[in-house]
């Protein structure tokens, strides 16, 4: 019974199931039972017999759960299959299977990762995105397995699943490595790319080696691709650890994390023991741009201190007044260049000198921390210097308003108490959020550290280990399995793969299912063994389509090596793999072109002609790999099999070289007759510098050769640039285009993880540049703000009025020092102050929430903050006006209401087009998210390198 149904299960026949059952009826329970711990779901699982699977669950659910010799769930074959209708059956009878992991310590989502089963990892993600934060055995997420094995495109919808996750994204490896590490050290141009302008990785994290990117780059061996990372790192700001000088804390092997929302839970695992503390994960560059954010405010703050009290509120006495013109002496005697708040209210002024030199002092003490070259550049000393910080702009607020009120005659002073109340309310309200949430987070801390608090445990099913002697036997069994299928595989011995097959008739299965990347099929298409391919493709062709680490395919290495009678077997199956590109960006054509392989060559452009249209990395047609490694009868067939295609013939690269350059740069006479007997290549054309094909002969070391390719090159009416005077434009050598015959064609890939969707190109680092031009723009208007306050607009009187020559009290008394604004409009100057203290407030909320440490780096958290500074921005913009509104006579009114009417229409519209832009914006953003919108894919080939060693 159990071998009929385990047939059943391999043919995904139902009505051999239906009749076992008759016979039966607890059939499945007793395959859950029994000892073979592979039950039929495992099976028709991993075959793709959806039917089956779905009549198993269906009468079954149970089975859904259970796990094989190796610890894995039917979910984990489905999903490395890359089956997603299996997947999304198994997932309805038990989403968290997506959390459970294997004997490996990999769960679905890892699998499906690395064999790049692109729909399998979006809908896993869909169904439960907890799953992205579940670690390896080697406290590897599943963007380490992403970047580790060149699936760019399951990268790129993990990132999208996941937002801007900071610290997911620099989370790291047992060996302290970030997924930007792995990426430098492989040299992925394309995935570096994508990391450093999607995500917020940071550039300057160091693993356990203290060892930046950079530093992985600079160590590595050089080869071509070497320059362009160079520049990327260096263009996001990375820095080499001996310039960055963090300190680096020694790290536990045995600690890895279970990552959940706040990324502070742990993992309980089942018996197999593998409790793994949490480790608590921080930007390696927190200190830095703390320290930069600190220094900067720290400098305006100082800044407007000391200006503040050269020219303190009210102005300083134009001349001496001691004696009256009796030669008597005044009440109220004054020497010019002394403070006039000093003489006309000695306490007022006492605590203006008091906050202002706190402001002042505390400013200064941070700058001298920062600069001194002490160690304090642990947090808890950051933690200090942010409260001096505190206390810095809060005396600050308060000598804004001790200004304010010295100036403001009695007539306005119930509309500065207003102002004033309502400010010192919204401040102490701001300052206790932030004040409070430290205070929580620190004593959270402190409870976390001394063990009062545990972190949250979170039950995750994992394989069980059967340590018996019957389980180790399977397992030496399984490897002996492995170690003889490869061996015939290397063989091309047909006989013993049969007998394997015979021992274990999913033997192929389990070998596209297993780590390994590298399968039967690469090995024997690599070596030749044309039968062995052959019984293997019969026996399981979807084994053409599985891809080893470098991602090739089993067409690459045939290519590569010649084999034109396998390249025939693996076109028969799948005449679309001549367009898959590898990890180095090229196709079984770019390469056999590269090795000269011409039979190889033309078969693939017989099968495939499209194929002769994909560029490379650096955006070169096989055509320039042809030239470039004096390929000349790849060449010739190539461009028979293209015709008079002027357009691909005349294609350039990323240096804007044609192949007619190259021939000239590399002096091949040859190729150089025959491009210009045989094609309609320009002579004229221009690279990037601005040179012809005669400008780069010319420019070139001369040689005997020079003379005949000069005659050749004048004699197709070839001319130098001068001559020509052409409109060089600008070359973008970031976007390359995907070619066919109208040049505008894309390329769509199947689910092998060669999807390439569209790049949407964004500033790197974005809630970086975000928070530093905020924290740049906040300062700026509180500064101005400050000083505005100090000195509004018509200035202050110089002088006391409260009697006439006779000594009767005058209409319009003033009091020296108070604003001239205040007496003359009084409606205007309370107005003055509303908006001038709603920009100063507005600019400084701004800066103690960048400063403050509260975990506020969400993108929803900066549109907010962005929100605030629109607010100042648009209180600042009323204030100028109200100020020149004031100091305007009636004469050029007129002139003012028109500068002041286009002035205001054209800052509303600028304001109605950023806040509908971002109503729009977030509009699309939900409907993409909930997927009511489905993103354009766009197939942009990537940035290539040849890192041939030939070619180095």
């Amino acid at each position: 019974m159990e071998k009929r149904l385990s047939d059943a299960a391999m043919e995904g026949n139902i009505a051999t199931l239906k009749e076992l059952l008759l016979e039966d009826p607890l059939l499945l329970d007793r395959a859950i039972v029994s000892c073979v711990s592979e039950t039929p779901l495992h099976i028709s699982s991993m075959l793709g017999h959806l039917g089956f699977v779905k009549e198993l669950l269906s009468l079954k659910p149970e089975l859904a759960s259970e796990f094989d010799s190796h610890g894995s769930s039917p979910l984990h074959l489905a999903s490395a299959k890359g089956y997603t209708e299996i997947v999304k059956e198994l997932l309805l009878v038990d989403p968290e299977l997506c959390m459970v992991r294997n004997q490996e310590g990999r769960t679905p989502l890892h699998v499906a990762a690395v064999k790049g089963r692109v729909k399998v990892v979006s809908e896993l993600v869909r169904v439960n995105a907890e799953s992205t934060r579940v670690l390896t055995d080697r406290a590897e997420t599943v963007l380490h397995l992403c970047v580790g094995h060149n699936r760019l495109e399951g990268l790129k919808v993990l990132v999208e699943a996941i937002g801007k996750d900071d610290e997911l994204v620099n989370l790291k490896d047992c060996d302290g490595n970030t997924i930007l590490h792995i990426a430098v050290s492989k040299k992925q141009i394309e995935t570096i790319k994508f990391l450093l302008d999607k995500t917020c990785v940071d550039v300057d994290a160091l693993n356990t080696n203290g060892s930046s990117a950079l530093d992985i780059l600079i160590q590595s061996p050089r080869d071509l691709r070497d320059m362009e990372i160079d520049e990327l790192l260096r263009g996001a700001g990375a820095l080499s650890a001996k310039d960055t000088h963090p300190i680096v804390h020694e790290w536990a092997p045995t600690k890895v994390p279970w990552i959940n929302k706040s990324l502070t839970s742990t993992l309980t695992m089942k018996e197999s023991g593998s409790e793994r503390p949490a480790v608590k994960h921080q930007h390696t560059d927190w200190l830095g741009r703390k320290r930069s954010a600190l220094m900067v405010v720290a400098s305006l703050i100082a800044t407007v201190a000391f200006q503040a009290g050269l020219t303190p509120p009210g102005g300083v006495w134009q001349d001496d007044l001691t004696v009256d013109v009796n030669g008597n002496p005044v009440k109220d005697p004054h020497i010019a260049g002394t403070a006039v708040m000093a003489y006309t209210d000695t306490i007022e002024y006492g605590q203006f000198m008091i906050f202002n030199t706190i402001a002042f002092l505390a400013s200064l003490s941070i700058i001298l921390l920062l600069v001194s070259g002490l160690p304090i550049k642990r947090r808890r000393w950051m933690w200090i210097q942010m409260a001096i910080l505190w206390i810095a702009i809060t005396a600050q607020v308060v000598t804004y308003f001790i200004s304010l009120r010295h100036m403001s005659p009695r007539k306005v002073q119930g509309t500065l108490r207003e102002v004033t109340s309502i400010s010192v309310l919204t401040w102490l309200v701001l300052i206790s959020v932030v004040f409070i949430g430290n205070i929580i987070r620190m004593n959270l801390w402190v409870l976390r550290k001394y063990g009062y608090i545990k972190e949250k445990e979170v039950a995750v099913p994992n394989a069980e280990i059967d340590d018996d002697q019957e389980e180790v036997e399977k397992k030496k069994k399984k490897r002996e399995m492995e170690k003889r299928l490869s061996d015939a595989a290397m063989e091309g011995n047909i006989a013993t793969l049969k007998e394997l097959l015979l021992e274990d008739p999913l033997l192929l299965d389990r070998a596209i299912v297993s780590c390994v990347s590298e399968t039967p099929l690469h090995i024997s298409s690599m070596l030749g063994h044309l039968g062995f391919v052959k019984e293997l493709l019969s026996l399981k062709p979807e084994l053409a389509s599985e891809f080893d680490s470098h991602g090739s395919s089993p067409l690459h290495l045939a290519s590569a090596k010649g084999y034109t009678e396998i390249v025939k077997e693996l076109l028969l199956v799948d005449p679309e793999l001549c367009m898959v590109r590898n990890q180095e960006g090229r196709t079984p054509l770019h390469v056999a072109a590269v090795k000269g392989r011409v039979k190889v060559v033309s078969e693939l452009v017989r099968v495939n002609a499209e194929s002769t249209r994909v560029l490379t990395d650096r955006a070169e047609t096989v055509l320039h790999l042809c030239v470039g490694h004096n390929r000349l009868e790849g060449l010739k067939v190539l461009v028979e099999a293209i015709g008079k295609d002027d357009e691909l013939v005349n294609l350039k690269d990323c240096d804007g070289n044609t192949i007619l350059h190259i021939a000239v740069s590399k002096k091949q006479i040859e190729t150089i007759k025959f491009l210009l007997d045989k094609t309609c290549v320009d002579v004229d054309a221009l690279n990037t510098n601005g040179s012809s094909a005669l400008d780069i002969l010319i420019q070139s070391p001369r040689d005997l050769r020079d003379m005949e390719i000069d005659e050749l090159l004048r004699g197709a009416g070839a001319l130098s640039a001068k001559d020509t005077h052409p409109i060089v434009h600008e070359w973008a050598p970031t976007k390359v285009p995907w070619i066919n015959k109208s040049l505008t064609s894309t390329l769509t890939m199947k689910e092998s993880g060669s999807e390439r969707p569209a790049v949407k190109h964004q500033h790197t680092d974005w809630l970086g540049r975000k928070r530093s031009a905020l924290m740049v723009v906040a300062s700026l208007i509180a500064t101005v703000a400050f000083q505005a306050g100090l000195t509004p607009p018509g200035g202050v009187w110089q002088d006391d009025l409260t009697v006439d020559v006779n000594g009767n009290p005058v209409k319009d008394p003033h009091i020296a020092g108070t604003a001239v604004m205040a007496y003359t409009d009084t409606i205007e100057y309370g107005q003055f102050m509303i908006f001038n203290t709603i920009a100063f407030l507005a600019s400084l909320s701004i800066i103690l929430l960048l400063v403050s440490g509260l975990p506020i780096k969400r993108r929803r958290w900066m549109w907010i903050q962005m929100a605030i500074l629109w607010i100042a921005i648009t209180a600042q913009v009323v204030t100028y006006f109200i100020s020149l509104r004031h100091m305007s006579p009636r004469k050029v009114q007129g002139t003012l209401r028109e500068v002041t009417s286009i002035s205001v229409l054209t800052w509303l519209v600028l304001i109605s087009v950023v806040f509908i832009g971002n109503i729009i914006r977030m509009n699309l953003w939900v409907l993409r998210k909930y997927g009511y919108i489905k993103e354009k894919e766009v197939a942009v080939p990537n940035a290539e390198i040849d890192d041939d060693q030939e070619e180095v």
